[in-house]
């Protein structure tokens, strides 16, 4: 069955066979972008309990299944377009849509923060962009950087654009020392065999589509990239897990370039203590820690700052999903800080 209407789709198979049939066409002018999330699960999509939390929290989440791995789903009272979500025989949900960016991102992004630890939100760190990229220019006859977005402490996100250059990791890592930020998305497209794709990559899972043949971005970009997201899921999981054992329990623990100045120990306090119900220990030297309880769960951290170092340290109830999150505020206000 050839589908021509996304809303005749019933099957993977034929998902795919539409999203190709797409993006492989030429663009048109008013063609959305493809955007894909993925979240990796504590209960299956479908069950009962993880409807009823999500109706007590207060969240819109209306599904319809159309066979055995492939549903409809819609977030939120202003979003008519349903998402789509692939749950595959891995640990992923991938949700897919064509909604615009922004209000796609905000939508699935509020959604799944609040419906954690039941679905997390993914993170990963610049050298996994960077890593990715490398890969692909190995099996690319060319990949180029179209542009990024940089995030430096004290400013919103910002877009940074080059000329269209061959991929460089070494020259985009001089541009995060010149501007003392770090990548949190990624802008490429890759030619082989008189064929390209064109797409951008974020730190946070997300990732996006903007002409090419999906089956093959999904294969080459998106197995990879989550392949990654989910060793970086199993790093938490070894914290959550240790945090049981007072002999074995692991630290979070991250770098910074410079040594950590009073300016940035005080806005990391304040950073943390706005969205966690927190207590400052200890705060001067410049040194911090700063004991916290994530609102929604209920797990406990403590965060230490001191010399060019900043700690995550576990309690003996921490969920991976908590320890994620506030891994993600941290790197929010110390961009430029990366795994120890």
């Amino acid at each position: 069955m050839r589908v021509v209407h996304k809303e005749d789709i019933q099957t993977i198979t034929q998902l795919f066979s539409y999203l190709d049939a797409v993006y492989t066409q030429e663009k048109e002018l008013y063609q959305p972008s493809l955007h894909l999330m993925p979240s990796i699960p504590e209960l299956k999509i479908d069950d009962e309990k993880l409807k009823r939390v999500l109706k007590f929290r207060g969240l819109m989440f209306e599904i319809n299944k159309r066979s055995k791995n492939l549903y409809f789903a819609y977030l939120g009272k202003r979003i008519e377009e349903p998402f789509y979500i692939i749950s595959s025989d891995t640990k992923f949900l991938i949700f897919l849509t064509d909604i615009e960016g922004y209000k796609a991102r905000n939508v699935l992004r509020t959604f799944l923060r609040n419906a954690k630890p039941y679905l997390d939100l993914p993170i990963l760190f610049q050298d996994d962009l960077f890593n990715l990229l490398d890969n692909l220019s190995q099996d690319y006859d060319e990949v180029k950087f179209l542009e990024g977005t940089l995030k430096s402490e004290g400013e919103t996100q910002r877009k940074w654009r080059l000329e269209e250059t061959i991929y460089d990791r070494s020259e985009l890592e001089e541009i995060c020392e010149r501007e003392a930020a770090r990548w949190t998305s990624l802008a490429v497209q890759c030619k082989k065999d008189g064929i390209h794709l064109k797409f951008r990559i974020y730190d946070d899972g997300w990732m996006t589509l903007y002409h090419g043949s999906f089956v093959q971005f999904f294969e080459e970009v998106s197995k990879p990239f989550l392949r990654m997201i989910d060793r970086r899921k199993e790093m938490f999981k070894e914290v959550e897990m240790s945090s049981s054992d007072d002999f074995t329990y692991k630290v979070i623990r991250f770098k910074a370039r410079n040594r950590l100045g009073i300016t940035q120990i005080k806005a990391l306090k304040n950073t943390i203590s706005k969205k966690y119900i927190s207590s400052v220990i200890h705060e001067g030297n410049p040194f911090l820690q700063i004991d916290v309880i994530d609102r929604e769960d209920y797990s406990s951290m403590s965060v230490y700052a001191y010399k060019d170092y900043v700690e995550i340290v576990p309690s003996r109830k921490v969920s991976s999903a908590a320890l994620i999150d506030l891994t993600s505020l941290i790197l929010d206000s110390l961009p430029t800080l990366s795994l120890a």
